[in-house]
């Protein structure tokens, strides 16, 4: 099982999401449904990501899900957007191959590392860095 230290971040962050929400002003979006969970995630930009990256998130998804939405929020705002599909591309290699711990990753991110001993909860986490790299792409 997920230790209670990861246990408890994940829920704390699924409580209090980072950028959850409609922004007032949408440049772009896009949605992402995983049909084995029911998780579904809508991903937004809310400037011309030329300028930098600033995600928002909706989701009616798991606390994985959720938390996993947020630390992107949070870690990519700011970000070019070279620099944020790099950073997406490589978090999600992390996740599915357990390896977060090894990269110099914001430590926000570790909470998501036992995940990987989870094989059927690994997309829950990569579900919203997929779709933001979609809308970016």
């Amino acid at each position: 099982m997920v230790s209670e230290l990861y246990k408890r971040e994940l829920i704390e962050l699924s409580h209090n999401p980072y950028h959850f929400g409609k922004p007032k002003k949408i440049f772009s979006s896009h949605e992402t449904f995983n049909p084995l969970c029911g998780d579904k995630i809508t991903v937004y930009q809310s400037i011309d990501p030329s300028k930098a990256i600033e995600l928002w998130f909706e989701s009616v998804s798991c606390i994985i899900c959720s938390a996993s939405a947020s630390i992107l929020m949070k870690h990519s705002e700011g970000m070019d957007l070279n620099d944020g599909l790099e950073f997406i591309k490589e978090v999600q290699n992390a996740i599915n191959d357990g390896s977060l711990c090894n990269h110099k990753f914001p430590k926000a991110l570790h909470c998501l590392e036992e995940i990987n001993n989870y094989p059927s909860r690994i997309t829950c986490a990569t579900l919203p860095w997929k779709t933001a790299f979609e809308l970016l792409k």
